[in-house]
């Protein structure tokens, strides 16, 4: 199996996930010194806060994966890569303008029932418009794996697995963190998973991309090939229980 750990493309995501860290690490230190607290520092070290630096650091990440797919496409001559693009860069234009957050409070202005699980109508109104994007950057999506080779079909798999990863932060706890009231400590834990997760999880999007580039194609050695043997395993030894315990 060809290694997933390259040893450029892993110095690059050891690069990216010391950014990620020194960013977490500035937030809690931002809290927690006195010398970190003023109106300026709290604004450009906050991970919560819109255009801080962490922000911007992600916002360079949503470039990188868009040109590194472009790049793919030219080097590889697999047009199929550059139906990702369109998600990413609404993933860049929504960071930037925040479309979900203004969709949110647009829906909060026009309804008035009391939202399940504690959630606010700005909530629903950022779940609905995020599915709604989806729902349409799924189409071109779906009509280039359906044409993709088995290499390229394996790498979209891939991707899908880390972008479910960087969803299950920005919005999975994201929802988690509307809903729950219980004091600003568990408010700054939950809002540290949910933006760091995000950072870390858009790192390790801009080294699996990064390093599809540069590696040469082949059908093994892909993140869902490790899912898939350790699901297999996993059902193995679940059926070799009952025999085992018999004997």
């Amino acid at each position: 199996m060809q290694p997933l750990h390259e040893q450029g493309a892993s110095i690059f995501l050891l690069l990216l996930f010391v950014g990620d860290l020194l960013f977490i690490g500035l937030h809690f230190a931002n809290l927690k010194f006195p010398l970190f607290r003023s109106p300026f520092l709290d604004i450009i070290l906050n991970l919560e806060e819109d255009r801080g630096y962490a922000e911007m650091f992600q916002y360079l990440k949503y470039c990188w994966v868009l040109i590194l797919l472009l790049l793919m496409v030219w080097k590889k001559k697999v047009w199929q890569y550059s139906a990702w693009m369109p998600l990413f860069a609404y993933f860049l234009v929504d960071d930037f303008f925040q479309i979900h957050e203004w969709a949110g409070n647009l829906f909060a202005t026009h309804f008035t029932f009391v939202p399940p699980f504690g959630l606010r109508l700005e909530d629903i109104g950022e779940l609905t418009a995020s599915v709604i994007a989806g729902g349409v950057l799924f189409i071109p999506l779906l009509f280039a794996y359906r044409s993709a080779s088995s290499v390229c079909r394996k790498v979209f798999f891939d991707i899908a697995l880390l972008v479910v990863l960087l969803i299950f932060f920005a919005v999975g706890v994201d929802m988690v963190h509307g809903a729950i009231d219980m004091g600003w400590k568990v408010s700054f834990i939950l809002g540290v998973i949910e933006d760091g997760g995000e950072l870390l999880s858009m790192s390790l999007i801009v080294w699996y991309v990064f390093l599809m580039t540069v590696r040469s194609d082949t059908d093994k050695g892909h993140l869902c090939d490790m899912l898939f043997a350790m699901v297999k395993k996993d059902a193995a030894d679940r059926l070799s229980e009952p025999s085992n315990s018999a004997v």
